[in-house]
């Protein structure tokens, strides 16, 4: 059980998803989707360009698009132990409701965490920031991480160095250090910042379940096949 925030980065879709009424998804719109107890979350993966919905008995379909390119990210996030029964809930965050940061030679969109002062509208259980960045050629960046976090950054336009080169398509995790520091290689470079606290947990998988014991994997099956889950 965990968070899924989905910033869509442009185009919009219009999913079906289970048990809760989700919107349109629009550009720059961030949905956050709290799946506990109870919910049985509607997928949504991309491809490049290509929104693809999985349905329920295995099925594929092409959501309803606007013309041009459909670009969009799902982050999953692992809710701890002692939340991973709360109760589900679904928000949509429209594109005014999320702060952009000006930089020199770019911009810091602040999906979650806190940038320069400025708080971003995605609320998660645990510590995390999630940026939406971007660069002009040879525009410097430093931000701030707490100490001891884990992290990534994946680069969806042009690329950037951050003690090694990471071009478009491509991700690299970041030390535990306390600081990101990158340059833009191109123009217009824009990537994706993520990083958050550990929850030094266990963790177990099964199927679409996240929990931290096998035990409780087979117990989230038996509840889903009674229909305790949505």
């Amino acid at each position: 059980m965990g968070i899924a925030m989905s910033p869509i980065a442009e185009g919009w879709v219009s999913p079906d998803w289970s048990s809760m009424s989700g919107g349109d998804l629009k550009a720059h719109l961030l949905e956050v989707r709290e799946l506990a107890e109870g919910y049985v979350s509607g997928p949504l993966p991309f491809e490049e360009g290509h929104p693809i919905q999985l349905n329920d008995d295995g099925s594929i379909e092409m959501p309803e698009q606007t013309e041009g390119l459909v670009r969009g990210f799902q982050l999953w996030l692992n809710l701890p132990k002692e939340k991973k029964m709360i109760e589900p809930a679904y928000n949509d965050i429209p594109a005014d409701k999320i702060p952009i940061v000006n930089v020199p030679g770019g911009q810091v969109k602040i999906i979650s965490g806190t940038f320069s002062g400025i708080t971003g509208p995605g609320v998660s259980h645990t510590g995390i920031l999630y940026y939406d960045i971007l660069l002009d050629t040879g525009s410097e960046i430093i931000i701030p991480i707490e100490n001891g976090w884990n992290g990534f950054c994946y680069v969806y336009e042009g690329s950037i160095s951050c003690g090694q080169s990471v071009s478009k398509g491509h991700l690299a995790v970041l030390s535990t250090e306390d600081i990101f520091r990158c340059t833009a290689i191109k123009n217009n470079t824009r990537f994706i910042l993520v990083a958050g606290m550990p929850l030094n947990e266990p963790v177990a998988r099964g199927g679409p379940f996240v929990m931290n014991t096998k035990g409780e994997i087979l117990q989230a099956f038996e509840d889903y096949q009674a229909g305790r889950l949505g």
